[in-house]
């Protein structure tokens, strides 16, 4: 490692994992600590049954590597499955590869409340459960 390397990295804050901004409007998504839904691998491991617990829900993330299929993640075809299956008020596709095309193209073919995410994108999900916490 050089010495330019060492000391431009030597300024930086450490990780710290699971602390959250304080006095922010927003929380940051680390670890587990998100009010996204399981990721699609998990869901796919609980198996289908798992899956309708998540219906209605009101933002789903969902990774689409491509369009055509993958060994180990959901190509866009599964993923508008899962989307339909769960059925959230809105849904991103998340970890795209270039192989899924032009951004403009491809989100222009996606169902109604289907959206291509990017970088720097932020979601406001509104709280509706009065009783979390009891």
């Amino acid at each position: 490692m050089s010495d330019f390397l060492i000391s431009a990295l030597a300024g930086l804050d450490p990780y710290v994992p699971g602390e959250q901004p304080q006095g922010r409007e927003y929380i940051k998504l680390n670890t587990n600590e998100s009010p996204f839904p399981p990721s699609p691998l998990v869901l796919d491991a609980l198996g289908r049954a798992e899956a309708e617990k998540l219906r209605g829900v009101e933002v789903l993330a969902v990774n689409a590597l491509r369009f055509a299929p993958h060994p180990s993640h959901f190509n866009l075809a599964e993923a508008l499955a899962l989307i339909r299956r769960v059925g959230p008020c809105e849904a991103y596709i998340t970890h795209m590869s270039h192989e899924i095309g032009l951004h403009a193209a491809t989100d222009a073919i996606l169902p109604p409340g289907v959206h291509l995410a990017y970088d720097m994108l932020e979601i406001e999900i509104k709280e509706k459960h009065e009783d979390i916490g009891k």
